[in-house]
């Protein structure tokens, strides 16, 4: 029976929480109201009433009973025609992901938040993915083309001056055949 107790306000007991809290704030809300309308005048009572109902201010059990005792008190001066009824929000709580309640507003913003977020999830995969196969694609074009980069640089520079150094090699065999031969006569 205690846990009873802690979803309750007055002789309602909720079993969901999202409208329990929803039901508490609500009910501070009427408390403000009550201190800030005053009660001796009915045409006053009957603008907060009208505002109210216009729009949707309360949707638990606890700002619609208020809304009832408001209009039950305006019956009794105004009569029936002149009162508005009393509307329900429809769809102002919905079920969420999990089995949670969630406000049909907020539901509404987490879904296209949600899509969005799929859609750049989507573009960002797009992007890695390309960007992997052009990181591969230079990897293998640098391994494999001897002339780029720094692969086999040492090697290169090596062959480069040994190829120099044999032909300053046989540049200087002939120079010295050619002055032997001069020399000779």
């Amino acid at each position: 029976m205690e846990e009873h107790k802690i979803n309750q306000i007055g002789e309602y007991l909720f079993t969901d929480k999202h409208t329990y809290e929803l039901a508490k704030l609500e009910l501070e809300k009427i408390d403000k109201l009550k201190q800030s309308i005053r009660m001796e005048s009915p045409e006053n009572i009957r603008k907060v009433y009208e505002g109210l109902t216009k729009k949707l201010f309360f949707s638990t059990p606890i700002g619609i009973g208020f809304l009832a005792d408001m209009r039950k008190y305006l019956v009794e001066i105004y009569g029936e025609r002149e009162i508005a009824p009393i509307p329900v929000p429809a769809g102002r709580v919905v079920k969420g992901i999990r089995g949670k309640t969630v406000d049909v507003e907020r539901y509404k913003k987490l879904k296209t938040e949600s899509e969005r977020i799929k859609q750049l999830k989507n573009k960002l995969v797009i992007a890695v993915v390309a960007l992997c196969v052009m990181v591969i694609g230079m990897l293998f074009i640098a391994i494999t083309n001897e002339n780029v980069g720094y692969f086999r640089t040492e090697e290169k520079i090596v062959n480069k001056y040994a190829a120099w150094e044999e032909r300053l090699y046989n540049w200087e065999q002939e120079l010295n055949e050619r002055e032997a031969s001069i020399s000779h006569f």
